[in-house]
């Protein structure tokens, strides 16, 4: 069987019909087999079975597609109204838009309008203003002038005055350098001089002020002698000096204790001859001088004259605390040379404070009351002729 044969339905009634009519037809002389017959029947009602369940299925089939057709024909008839729905809402919403762009766009052509208008206007009032800037410009343009003019005659003028100060000030600081040797005064002056000339921008004030600044770094390195502690030391000499005693002072108080111990050898009984002889002999001893060579014996003075020449030697030291502060180094050395002198010649050398004293003098003596100054004469020389080239150019103009 072909294909197209197998996918025909077959009529079991009319295989039925056609069975029968073999089986009445006259029989062959021979016996034909049964077999065959059975055969043919067990295959067509094979394919009976087979057509029976292909039609089944595409029955099943058929209903099945119905089914889903019929599904998608609702779907689409829900989605048809859906997008019909949609499509006029949107339609609604478009118009509604539309509505509002055609009143919004009315609206922007008026502030549009209203806009142009107001930028005429504001054009109109910049033509004005910028006019009127014009003539302000103009204007300003002359008082600047003119005020730039002021400003240079005044700086001018007070480049004039800063040099005339510096100068000033330089003659000042020359003076407590030179006289006073005031090294923190000259400090105080020389950097208010720097500070003035660093306002100028000539060449000559440059200069200048690289010589000042020169000046006070030799200042800061410079080292003053204390003259205060040597004045101090001075006034503690001569408290030391009002107790001193002369060596006439030193005969007298001898002379005292002798005369004591003879009173108080009259009212002894015992050993009453050897007081007198004692006596005596430390009378004799007060009334000459035992003398050797090779030392000098002091000088002997009354009592009022020893009142005058420690008045003397007061003297003599405040003469050395004159030069103190004068800072007279000669002078200072020659009263301290006197004083040594008087001391050795009226005090006993084996005088204890006498010695100490003489140390103290000598070791004062070597005490230094100045030190070297730089020189501020090249400094002041500068700044004097930057005044005078200041005074000649404002005197030109």
């Amino acid at each position: 069987m072909s294909k197209e044969e197998q996918g025909k339905p077959v009529d079991t009634s009319q295989v039925l019909n056609e069975i029968g009519r073999l089986n009445q037809a006259p029989r062959r002389a021979s016996r034909v087999p049964v077999w065959p017959l059975l055969l043919l029947f067990m295959v067509v009602l094979a394919l009976s079975a087979g057509g029976g369940w292909f039609v089944y299925q595409q029955w099943l089939a058929q209903q099945s597609y119905e089914q889903t057709f019929t599904q998608l024909r609702e779907d689409n008839q829900l989605l048809r109204q859906q997008l019909a729905d949609a499509q006029q809402a949107m339609d609604a919403d478009f118009e509604a838009q539309l509505n509002r762009m055609r009143d919004s766009e009315a609206v922007l052509q008026q502030t549009l309008a209203d806009v142009d208008a107001a930028e005429q206007r504001d054009e109109q009032r910049l033509n004005r203003l910028q006019q009127q800037i014009s003539r302000d410009m103009q204007d300003v343009s002359g008082v600047v002038t003119a005020l730039q003019g002021q400003v240079a005659n005044l700086q001018r003028r007070d480049l004039r005055w800063l040099s005339a100060e510096a100068a000033y000030l330089m003659r000042l600081a020359q003076r407590k350098l030179v006289m006073e040797a005031d090294v923190a005064s000259t400090l105080l002056l020389l950097n208010t001089i720097d500070e003035l000339l660093a306002q100028q921008e000539s060449v000559l004030a440059t200069t200048a002020r690289q010589n000042v600044q020169q000046d006070i770094r030799a200042l800061q390195e410079t080292r003053l002698p204390n003259r205060v502690a040597v004045a101090e030391q001075l006034i503690a000499l001569g408290d030391r000096l009002q107790q001193l005693s002369f060596a006439s002072s030193q005969q007298d108080a001898y002379v005292d204790g002798v005369q004591q111990q003879w009173q108080q050898g009259r009212t002894s009984v015992d050993g009453v001859q050897q007081s007198w002889l004692n006596a005596a002999l430390d009378l004799l001893r007060t009334v000459f001088v035992w003398r050797e060579v090779d030392r000098s014996q002091p000088a002997f003075l009354q009592p009022d004259q020893e009142q005058l020449l420690k008045q003397q030697m007061m003297l003599q030291l405040e003469q050395a605390r004159l030069a103190v502060v004068q800072a007279d180094e000669a002078m200072y050395q020659q009263a301290l040379r006197q004083l040594g002198n008087v001391i050795t010649r009226y005090v006993d050398e084996g005088n204890p404070r006498a010695q100490a004293m003489l140390a103290e003098l000598e070791t004062l003596n070597q005490a230094q009351l100045s030190a070297e100054l730089p020189d501020l004469s090249v400094t002041a020389s500068l700044i004097n002729q930057l005044a005078s080239a200041s005074a000649a150019a404002d005197s030109q103009e």
